[in-house]
């Protein structure tokens, strides 16, 4: 870096990587920014998320073929984003997962202010906050035969998302089953003859009112949860990751919500509420 004085409209950012890309069918190859060490990136401050992940997908200086691929996992949220502030004191952010414009304006807000009151301690070079962008690695083959989860492909095969919908809902229709019941769903056939048992998909109540994912407010899934209302601890954590949506913790695993300070009963009930969520979803879409 060069002797001058940093310009205050722009802020320096540290660059860290580690993705999956499918290579051929349930083969991966794994990039990351290990062999770019001091990966940076000056941008200027007050940019809207999408230009500033622009931005930042310049500055890794991938080849075309892998942007390309990384800008279209980024769209299916395939990736996760986790910023990381460059006060080391304030440890309450050192794992900040970004999903939405209002999550990384809050993240920039408090950016903001930690350089502002950041002490003595860097007189020189101030440290730079960090964003890691990362992507949990794919299993290579599920029980049955197919692959586990979705990585970065350069051909997402459009027959695949209506399997991944059966998928979703069989375990639903299927749940008695790994109690030693028989695997076939019964439900009341509409014809009322009790000769001929029902095959059908279940169905929800027409009468009740369909799940919107994008509008459910994080109060009415902490009650999906059956987290207590008594329970301040986790409602003070949530404030301060500032976890504006719920769909954050789809992104976060039992250990990775307990690193973040959640207590491990709450840190499961959330984890399994997503999955609830999830599942009702994908049960109303198909029905």
């Amino acid at each position: 870096m060069a002797g001058n004085a940093p310009d205050p409209s722009r802020l320096c950012f540290e660059l860290s990587y580690s993705l999956w890309v499918e290579t051929a069918p349930r083969t991966y190859k794994h990039i990351s920014s290990a062999d770019t060490p001091n990966l940076g990136c000056l941008l200027p401050k007050g940019l809207p998320f999408d230009r500033f992940k622009a931005g930042i997908f310049r500055a890794m200086a991938l080849d075309a073929h892998t942007v390309r691929l990384l800008r279209s996992a980024d769209a299916e949220k395939k990736i996760e984003w986790r910023c990381c502030p460059s006060n080391p004191i304030d440890s309450s952010l050192a794992r900040f997962v970004v999903t939405d414009e209002a999550s990384f304006q809050a993240f920039m807000a408090r950016e903001e202010r930690s350089s502002a009151s950041r002490n003595s301690s860097f007189p020189q070079v101030p440290p730079s906050p960090i964003i890691k962008i990362t992507m949990a690695k794919p299993e290579e083959t599920s029980n049955s035969g197919t692959p586990a989860s979705s990585p970065i492909s350069g051909k997402e095969a459009t027959g695949s998302q209506s399997t991944t919908v059966q998928e979703s809902v069989t375990p639903g229709e299927l749940q008695s089953s790994s109690a030693g019941h028989s695997a076939v769903p019964r439900t009341l056939s509409s014809s009322g003859d009790p000769s001929h048992p029902s095959i059908k998909r279940p169905r929800l109540s027409q009468d009740a009112p369909k799940l919107d994912p994008n509008s459910l407010e994080m109060e009415a899934f902490l009650k999906i949860c059956h987290i207590p209302l008594d329970d301040k601890h986790t409602r003070q954590l949530i404030v301060i990751h500032r976890v504006h949506h719920w769909t954050v913790f789809n992104h976060l695993s039992v250990d990775e919500m307990k690193d973040l300070g959640f207590s491990v009963g709450p840190a499961i009930l959330l984890h399994a509420g997503a999955s609830q969520v999830n599942r009702r979803v994908a049960l109303e879409a198909a029905s």
